[in-house]
């Protein structure tokens, strides 16, 4: 599936939803393990495999078929699979933290120069009767108006940008994982070639059958390194998203403040 289709599908899903399927999988291992048979133990967890993503339902479903069929160990499996959910969790936790900062910033340096508009009538000084009543301060206001929402379009897209790009990585470690999953339940190393499988992991399957090592000790370790790349990549983003935030600040919210507050209580003042 293509990047932008498997960003899409994920975009409902945020990190409390893996959060509660992995306590829900990892239940459902435990009960396996414990004797019961799978359609007994999904019975006692039939209300919260409910509330799961269609997504994540699937995911099980599908992974129990394919344990039952190769005769694989299903509480290994969900094992692995609860250790999945949590790591997309804490890597979608990581990309909200690397916007919600930059997001409450572009949000407060917006409304500083209305602020400044409301705080300069309110002392008596008349921007907005000035803005009413003079064509001149009434286009000043006009053009700050302007750059107010040229600011938030450019933050809106340097922000969007970094949340992309984090989006490809993250998606990059899923499909590690789930592959890996998928041949620790048993699927045959044969049966890959029939999947529709991202470029990176074609390129560990292709090492992994040169050089004759564990496929699935492969993919996991290949995992865990993007994982652990991933998440320096996010704070390097995070960090250069504050550097280029100050462009349109000082570019577009000052100016604002100058065409929107400014000129138009200079009008009032010359006029008075």
């Amino acid at each position: 599936m293509p990047v932008s289709e498997r960003l899409a599908a994920t975009a409902n899903l945020n990190a409390e939803s893996f959060v509660a399927a992995a306590l829900t999988v990892r239940k459902l291992a435990t009960l396996i393990r414990a004797g019961l048979p799978l359609t007994k133990a999904r019975q006692q967890l039939v209300g919260e495999i409910g509330q799961l993503d269609s997504q994540i339902q699937e995911q099980l479903g599908n992974l129990a078929i394919m344990s039952e069929r190769y005769g694989s160990p299903l509480s290994w499996v969900l094992d692995s699979l609860s250790e999945h959910y949590l790591q997309q969790a804490q890597l979608l936790g990581r990309i909200t933290l690397t916007s919600a900062m930059p997001r409450a910033t572009s949000k407060l340096v917006a409304w500083l120069p209305i602020f400044c508009l409301v705080g300069a009538q309110l002392f008596g000084l008349g921007p907005i009767t000035a803005i009413l009543h003079n064509s001149v301060a009434a286009g000043s206001a006009v053009v700050g108006l302007l750059l107010l929402v040229l600011n938030r379009w450019v933050m809106n897209r340097l922000i969007a940008t970094v949340e992309q790009a984090a989006g490809r990585g993250m998606l990059e470690v899923m499909a590690l994982v789930e592959v890996a999953l998928a041949l620790q339940a048993g699927l045959p190393s044969a049966k890959l070639s029939e999947l529709e499988l991202p470029t990176e992991v074609l390129e560990v399957l292709q090492f992994a059958s040169v050089s004759g090592s564990s496929i699935v000790d492969l993919v996991r370790g290949e995992a865990d390194v993007r994982y652990l790349a991933f998440n320096t990549q996010v704070e390097l983003q995070a960090e250069k998203l504050q550097m280029r935030l100050l462009a349109p600040l000082g570019f577009l919210v000052l100016p604002s403040l100058l065409f929107l507050a400014i000129i138009p209580t200079a009008v009032t003042l010359i006029t008075n």
